[in-house]
């Protein structure tokens, strides 16, 4: 059999022709898989900015993404928005599934089809996004700090809650529209949006190392917050400086590795891009062929890591 004519009959033209859709399907659906969990992470922050940016510039001040020093390291916080109403905390969170906890609970659980992981109470998180606020702002005894938690619509909250608030994005800003009583003039709101747009940590240097105690704690060494529900709601000291200009939107951009996991307990975690439990690796290729790292569970439809 002559398979050079067989070869040289072939109309290979007509077979790419007919291929060729299939393929650009293929690599459309690789690259969904790989790019879509940044996509929606991405659209959901875009979200909730939008949001907060849509708050009267003349009243409300936001400050995204600001990291400030405290007694045991640094303390991120989401969103801060400066008010004549008062000082709102917003801890955002993108998880899916049923989400089951209560504000007195050191934990949460997330539930996405049988399967649990649990978490941080992100009521206590953003109190200690609070008192870091406190150790800044201890001057102006009389301010209020109001914390806000907030999630994406892809979960269910399925939480028992008394007085806390715990709201989707949704609903954020119609809760900060309820706060309509004066706590300060603007000169005061100003001066505070200044005095913690100046303390915000934005050198990178520094932000490593709050990615290398986030590392840490994957290691095992994450300790539960013993702070009491009794000391949340007692009335805490707020501060001030001077100096002050017309605001604008603050948006210090984290690190991927700032924003990559969720710390859960007994040193777990899981994946703040899709919800997924995190799993240690071992690479098997490359150059970093038997280094361990921290894969999301949910791989290949997302591919965050976490190297060690």
């Amino acid at each position: 059999m002559d398979y050079g004519k067989i070869l040289s009959s072939v109309d290979y033209g007509s077979i790419l022709k007919a291929v060729w859709p299939v393929f650009i399907l293929m690599i459309a659906g690789v690259l969904f898989k790989v790019f879509f969990p940044k996509i929606k992470g991405s659209l959901g922050e875009r979200y909730i900015n939008s949001v907060l940016s849509s708050l009267p510039k003349d009243k409300y001040y936001v400050l995204n993404n600001i990291m400030l020093k405290t007694d045991r390291g640094t303390s991120q916080v989401d969103h801060i928005i400066v008010s004549v109403y008062g000082i709102f905390v917003i801890e955002t969170k993108t998880y899916k599934g049923w989400i089951f906890g209560n504000e007195y609970e050191p934990y949460w659980t997330q539930n996405i089809y049988g399967k649990k992981n649990r978490f941080d109470n992100p009521i206590r998180q953003n109190y200690g996004h609070v008192k870091a606020l406190d150790s800044l702002l201890t001057e102006y005894k009389n301010i209020p700090i109001i914390p806000i938690v907030a999630f994406s619509g892809e979960c269910d909250l399925k939480v028992k809650l008394k007085q806390e608030n715990v709201v989707y994005f949704s609903g954020v800003k119609k809760l900060i529209k309820q706060y309509k009583c004066e706590s300060m003039d603007r000169e005061t709101a100003l001066k505070i949006y200044e005095l913690i747009k100046h303390n915000n940590i934005d050198s990178m240097e520094t932000r490593k190392e709050h990615v290398a105690s986030i590392r840490a704690k994957l290691k095992g060494n994450h300790e539960q917050s013993e702070n009491s529900m009794d000391e949340m709601s007692k009335g805490d000291s707020r501060v001030l400086n001077e100096t002050h200009s017309e605001p604008q939107i603050i948006n210090s951009k984290p690190t991927q590795e700032e924003i990559a996991v969720e710390i859960t307990a007994s040193g777990k975690m899981i994946c703040s891009r899709c919800g997924a439990e995190m799993v240690k690796r071992k690479a098997t290729r490359g150059e970093n062929t038997g280094k361990e790292f921290w894969g999301c569970s949910a791989f290949p439809k997302c591919r965050n890591i976490i190297n060690i």
